[in-house]
């Protein structure tokens, strides 16, 4: 099968190896949320665990056009989890929503808060990945609860 783009007019030369944020202080926007091969958002990992994982884009400071998207792992409370493991997945929760400003008291559209203009203030940090090179990560949340 032949297929074509026409390159003509598009100017490669000017783009921009992708960044990441120095370790610091930031604001955040939610961008999206990673799904499963079948769209679902929330997902199991190999221990049948549930967990979501937010992607997030730095926005508002020099150079953030040309900075790496980026995820937050949530796990989701379970009965199945001790007391103690039971109580930090329910607080980091409460501390990504409430930071996003992101109402977790009834149903919540993952589709409607994705498409919202939700935004956070964190500190990040810098993390080597073997497969991805360095990534950002939400060392914590300035804003929220």
């Amino acid at each position: 099968m032949a297929e074509f783009f026409d390159w003509e007019g598009e100017n490669l030369n000017d783009s921009h190896e992708p960044t990441v944020a120095k370790e610091g202080e930031y604001t955040i926007k939610l961008k999206d949320w990673k799904t499963d091969d079948e769209g679902h958002v929330i997902r199991l990992d190999s221990s049948d665990k549930k967990f979501m994982l937010p992607l997030m884009e730095v926005i508002d400071c020099e150079g953030s056009e040309f900075m790496k998207e980026f995820t937050h792992f949530l796990r989701l409370p379970s009965e199945e989890m001790t007391a103690k493991d039971n109580n930090k997945a329910k607080w980091n929760l409460k501390i990504f929503f409430e930071s996003f400003g992101i109402d977790y008291q009834g149903r919540m559209d993952f589709s409607e808060v994705a498409e919202g203009d939700y935004t956070a203030d964190v500190i990040l940090g810098v993390q080597d990945n073997d497969e991805y090179g360095d990534q950002n990560y939400i060392k914590k949340f300035v804003s929220g609860a």
